[in-house]
C-alpha cells in the first residue's frame, strides 16, 4: 500500500504549527510503500486553487495567487507510483504578516541605562486590557531586542526559550506567533519579561575573545508585540505595544545573563511594584522582521542525580552523570529570604567544582525563597554542566533535576555496534551536537564565549547532517550578513551575527573556513566557487596568492557545484538541509552561525 507519511512546509516537520512569511512557500513530501523498489511516477501539489504536476519531492515552490496575511491554507499532495497506486494527504499552514505593517511600535524604559560590558537587568512589560465578549481566537505576535518570556493572566504562553533567537539583528529579526482559543470576557494582563540576551547582553568581543562587550545591537532592551483578538461574533481587535504599556525593572528576575546565570526572587511582591509608562524606542538598527524560520529552543531530556557528595570546602555537590547544556529544575522547602546558590561546572578538581575553564563566566543561579514549598527553573539563561554545587539548603529539603535545553532538532541518524567504546563515542557526538545547537551552533556551552565560529564547522558539518535533520534556520536568505561587495551570497556568513568586523585570526570568523562549508551543508549550487574565493580573500585580507590560491586546499575540500537543475536563483528552489553544530561539552569541535 502506498502512503504519504509526511508533508513539510518550508522544511518544518509534521506536528509543528508552521507560520511563514514567504510569499512563495516551498513544499516537500515523503512516501512509504509495502512494495519493494517502489518509485514515484508523478505527483500533484494543490494550494489555494493552484496546482502543479511534479516528479520531484523536495522544495516544490508555490506559484499561485498571492497569499493573504494571517490566513490558514491547506496543501494537498496526491502521488502515483510506478505501479499505478495512488495516495493523497493534506496539511495546514498559516501565513504571517507577509509585510503587513505592525500596529504596535518599539517600546522600552527610556530612563534605564547601563554600561558595556555588563548585562542589563531584565525589564518587565505589562498591558491590562478588558474584553466585553468571548474571544474565539487570540494570536500573540512578539519580537524583541533581547530575549523574552510571555505570560497571559500569569500563565506562560509558550515553553520556548530565548525567543526570538539569534540573527544578525542589523539585517533580520524573527518574530514568534502563539495562538490561544477561548479567552473569556473580563480583565486580562499580558506581560513580557525581556532580558539582554544576544542583542543587548554580555557577549564575546570578536576582536579579542578574552574580553566581553554588550549593547551590540541596541542600547537597552526593547519590545514589539501585537495581540490580535478575533471575537466569536466575527469582529476583531488589535492591541499593539505603545505608551499604554507599563514597564519596570523591579521584577523577580534580579539578574539574567547567558554567561553569569540568573538571580530570582520568589518573594517578589507584585502589588508593591511602581510601574511607569513605556516609551517609544528608536532602534539603532532597522532589520527586516520575519516569522520565525529556525527551530525553537525547547526542553528535552530530564536527568536525575546519579551521586551526591560533600566537597572539601563543605559545598554540597550533585552529579548528573552527563554533560549537558541546560538548566536545573528544583522543588524545595524554604523560608522567606533564604538564599540558595547553585553553581554549575563540567568537571571536578580535587573534589571541588572545576571552574577555571569558565574564564569570567560565573554560571551561577541565585534563588531567594518565599515560605513553603516552591518550584523554580531558570528561563533567561542556560549553563553547560554535569555537576551542580549547592549552598544554602540541605539535600533532604531539595529535589533537583537537570533539563537539557537545545534547539528542537529532529534526530535522523543513529549508530550502534558490538563495541561499547564506539557506542560511547557516538553518544558523545550526539550530546556534543545537542549541547551546542542552542538556537545558533556554538563552540562551547559553558564559558564566556558560546559563539558560532565558522572554523569549527569544517570538522563537524557532515557528522551533524548525518545525526540531525538540520533545516537551515539561519541559512534563510538575509539571516546573516552576506560577504561585503558580493551580492547573492546570502547563505555564506561572513561574520558572527551582529558583529561589524571580519577577522581571519584563529579561523574564528573569516579566513578560508567559510569556503569549506558549502559542500557538506549543500549551500545553493548557484554560488560560483571562484567568485566565492575572491570574496573570502577580500574579507580576510588575504593576498591574491594566499593559502586558497592555485590547486591547493580549496580544491581538495570543495567538489564542483553545478547549477540547480531547475535553474533556481538565490534562496529559491534550493534544498538547504543544515544548521551546523558547535563544540560540545565533550570537546568535539563543531560550529558556525548559520
Amino acid at each position: 500500500m502506498l502512503t504519504i507519511n509526511e508533508i513539510r512546509i518550508e522544511d518544518q516537520r509534521g506536528g509543528v504549527a508552521v507560520v511563514t512569511d514567504r510569499i512563495r512557500p516551498r513544499f516537500s513530501f515523503s512516501m512509504t510503500s509495502d512494495r519493494r523498489a517502489c518509485a514515484l511516477r508523478s505527483a500533484r501539489v494543490e494550494v489555494n486553487g493552484w496546482e502543479k504536476e511534479v516528479r520531484d519531492q523536495l522544495n516544490i515552490q508555490y506559484g499561485g495567487p498571492a497569499l493573504e496575511p494571517f490566513q490558514t491554507y491547506c496543501v494537498r499532495v496526491t502521488v502515483w507510483d510506478d505501479a499505478g497506486e495512488e495516495a493523497t494527504a493534506e496539511r495546514l499552514f498559516q501565513t504571517g504578516r507577509l509585510g503587513l505593517p505592525w500596529a504596535g511600535k518599539w517600546i522600552s524604559d527610556s530612563a534605564y541605562q547601563f554600561k558595556s560590558p555588563e548585562s542589563p537587568v531584565p525589564m518587565l512589560f505589562r498591558r491590562v486590557f478588558t474584553t466585553d465578549k468571548p474571544v474565539k481566537r487570540l494570536r500573540v505576535l512578539a519580537t524583541a531586542m533581547g530575549i523574552f518570556d510571555l505570560t497571559l493572566d500569569g500563565k506562560r504562553i509558550s515553553e520556548d526559550y530565548f525567543a526570538p533567537g539569534f540573527t544578525d539583528y542589523s539585517t533580520q529579526l524573527q518574530y514568534v506567533c502563539y495562538e490561544m482559543d477561548d479567552l473569556p470576557p473580563g480583565e486580562h494582563v499580558f506581560a513580557a519579561v525581556v532580558a539582554g540576551g544576544w542583542a543587548v547582553g554580555r557577549t564575546t568581543n570578536v576582536s579579542n575573545t578574552n574580553q566581553s562587550v554588550s549593547q551590540r545591537s541596541a542600547k537597552r532592551q526593547a519590545l514589539l508585540a501585537e495581540l490580535r483578538l478575533q471575537y466569536e461574533d466575527g469582529s476583531t481587535e488589535v492591541i499593539g505595544t505603545d505608551e499604554r504599556f507599563e514597564v519596570t525593572e523591579d521584577t523577580p528576575w534580579r539578574f539574567a545573563d547567558f554567561y553569569d546565570g540568573e538571580s530570582y526572587d520568589a518573594g517578589w511582591d507584585a502589588a508593591a511594584v511602581r510601574w511607569r509608562p513605556a516609551a517609544e524606542e528608536k532602534l539603532k538598527v532597522r532589520p527586516a522582521i520575519r516569522a520565525r524560520y529556525g527551530e525553537p529552543v525547547t526542553a528535552h531530556e530530564v536527568l536525575e542525580p546519579v551521586a551526591w557528595f560533600r566537597a572539601p570546602s563543605g559545598e554540597l555537590i550533585c552529579d548528573f552523570g552527563q554533560n549537558i547544556a541546560g538548566v536545573i529544575r528544583v522543588k524545595l522547602n524554604g523560608k522567606a529570604g533564604q538564599e540558595i546558590v547553585f553553581r554549575h561546572a563540567e568537571a571536578l578538581e580535587n573534589g571541588e567544582l572545576y571552574v577555571q575553564n569558565l574564564r569570567s563566566a560565573k554560571q551561577t543561579v541565585t534563588y531567594l525563597c518565599r515560605d513553603g514549598e516552591q518550584e523554580y527553573s531558570p528561563r533567561l539563561t542556560y549553563m553547560g554542566f554535569r555537576y551542580v554545587g549547592i549552598r544554602g539548603v540541605e539535600q533532604e529539603d531539595l529535589e533537583i533535576k537537570a533539563v537539557a535545553v537545545y534547539s528542537d532538532l529532529e534526530q535522523v541518524g543513529s549508530f550502534r555496534c558490538s563495541n561499547e567504546d564506539l557506542n560511547r563515542l557516538q553518544s558523545n557526538l550526539m550530546w556534543s551536537g545537542k549541547d551546542n545547537f542552542v538556537d545558533i551552533p556554538t563552540d562551547c556551552p559553558q564559558r564566556d564565549e558560546r559563539q558560532g565560529w565558522t572554523g569549527d564547522i569544517a570538522l563537524f558539518a557532515s557528522t551533524a547532517c548525518l545525526n540531525f535533520h538540520l533545516l537551515g534556520g539561519q541559512l534563510h536568505p538575509g539571516a546573516l550578513r552576506p560577504i561585503p561587495g558580493h551580492g547573492g551570497y546570502e547563505h555564506t556568513p561572513a561574520a558572527v551575527p551582529g558583529d561589524e568586523k571580519v577577522s581571519g585570526g584563529r579561523g574564528a570568523v573569516g579566513g578560508p573556513h567559510p569556503a569549506q562549508v558549502p559542500h557538506p551543508l549543500r549551500v545553493p549550487a548557484h554560488v560560483p566557487v571562484r567568485r566565492l574565493v575572491r570574496a573570502l580573500r577580500q574579507c580576510a585580507g588575504l593576498a591574491e596568492k594566499g593559502p586558497l590560491g592555485g590547486n591547493g586546499v580549496l580544491r581538495q575540500l570543495l567538489p564542483p557545484h553545478g547549477r540547480d537543475r531547475r535553474g533556481a536563483g538565490p534562496g529559491e528552489g534550493q534544498q538547504t538541509l543544515c544548521r551546523p553544530g558547535g563544540q560540545g561539552s565533550g570537546g568535539v569541535p563543531q560550529g558556525v552561525p548559520g
